[in-house]
């Protein structure tokens, strides 16, 4: 696999199929410029059709290896073409991948629509997101799969005057990091994600950004952050301010999303995994599927380099333990 241009491969990503915002080339900026990750594009050409593969070196090893992902944080990476792969590609591709001569081990779920795609043997683990089919439109969606709770909490929000305005200035970003801070802190850990990862989601990818905050009283007390893009209207996080969980704002938030996303006429609003420190959150789930999201399982696969596959440690390589 070669490394390509960042214009070749943007090409690719914005006629495949099946690429959300997590391929692109913004999102990869602004987790270099926000946790110093260094990343590749690569490409590949199998039986004519052009194969593309973002990258990211999470930390480097002895003898140079490297251990990669497709992306962080492992969200719907993986390959890329503007045709449509088979297995037999998939399988092609990832043997010349394992060819790299640095590469230690790759981590990559390529996304609920492509993951059954990848052989068998690389799998790893599962993982989840809920998902909605937002094809049907708006009324139907309120009044057949929100639940009753559900339908009620958004008009409530509406009775006790909650507004939802759409961020559009680096100010408006940097309101809704604090809000994020301040639910971080309430659910018991420092926030992972520091407040330059706002601002350049702000400077690299507002286009694709989706940031609705919730205000009352001349306040802004909630907020949701979405990705948007190929049809694809991805909840990235939700949050709100200690004290204002009453108002039910996030409720109206994501009633007001996914009516856009209707609006737009775009295939599916995804609400993302409902994991945290590796505790899979209840709560979250079941406040997901109050908007009558299904529970979609994909795979989560971990690839070995070809040279580190047949030793048991770096340790190995260094005493001449594998041909």
């Amino acid at each position: 696999m070669l490394s390509i241009s960042e214009s070749e491969y943007s090409d690719i990503i914005g006629s495949c199929r099946w690429s959300t915002f997590f391929g692109t080339v913004a999102w990869l900026k602004v987790l270099r410029d926000s946790f110093g990750y260094k990343y590749k594009l690569l490409g590949i050409t199998v039986k004519g059709k052009k194969i593309v593969l973002p990258i990211v070196t999470l930390r480097k090893r002895l003898l140079l290896f490297s251990e990669y992902v497709s992306v962080p944080f492992e969200d719907y990476g993986g390959f890329f073409s503007k045709s449509e792969l088979d297995k037999d590609d998939i399988a092609f591709a990832l043997r010349r991948l394992r060819k790299i001569p640095t590469l230690d081990a790759m981590t990559l779920a390529p996304g609920p629509e492509m993951s059954g795609l990848y052989p068998v043997e690389y799998k790893s683990a599962e993982k989840f997101t809920h998902i909605i089919d937002t094809s049907r439109g708006y009324e139907q969606l309120f009044e057949e799969l929100y639940s009753q709770k559900c339908r009620n909490k958004i008009r409530k929000a509406v009775k006790n005057g909650v507004r939802v305005k759409f961020a559009e200035s680096i100010e408006d970003y940097q309101e809704y990091a604090g809000i994020y801070e301040d639910s971080a802190r309430r659910w018991g850990g420092a926030p992972f994600f520091k407040r330059d990862f706002f601002e350049n989601l702000y400077e690299y990818a507002r286009e694709h950004t989706r940031i609705y905050l919730a205000e009352y009283n001349g306040k802004k007390v909630a907020g949701v952050l979405n990705f948007q893009f190929n049809g694809y209207l991805y909840n990235f996080s939700s949050c709100y301010l200690s004290g204002f969980a009453r108002l039910a704002a996030v409720n109206l938030l994501q009633d007001f999303a996914i009516k856009e996303t209707c609006a737009k006429s775009d295939k599916l609003y995804d609400f993302g995994g409902s994991v945290a420190r590796g505790t899979v959150l209840d709560s979250v789930i079941k406040f997901k599927e109050s908007f009558g999201a299904k529970k979609i399982v994909f795979n989560k696969y971990l690839i070995r380099g070809k040279m580190m596959s047949g030793a048991k440690s770096v340790k190995d390589l260094v005493q001449g333990g594998t041909t």
